[in-house]
């Protein structure tokens, strides 16, 4: 459940926090290098958000899967 929270909050972040940011910055400032470091690092995060989400999932289907009895015929 913990890796679901940070994966969320880095997606979130990324996809809103850097996006406020980097508006603020391109409009104070205009597009330069720090405005594109902050693009990077927004997209960056948002990857990075969605991977640890995946991967998450994936451990818990996993998980569930092993916990699982097998059937067998009769």
């Amino acid at each position: 459940r913990t890796l679901l929270f940070i994966s969320a909050g880095l997606y979130i972040f990324g996809a809103l926090g850097l996006e406020i940011i980097g508006g603020y910055w391109q409009f104070f400032q205009g597009k330069d290098l720090v405005h594109g470091l902050l693009a990077s690092l927004e997209e960056l995060l948002e990857m990075l958000g969605i991977s640890l989400f995946i991967a998450t999932l994936l451990g818990v289907v996993e998980e569930s899967r092993s916990s699982l009895k097998p059937r067998t015929r009769l």
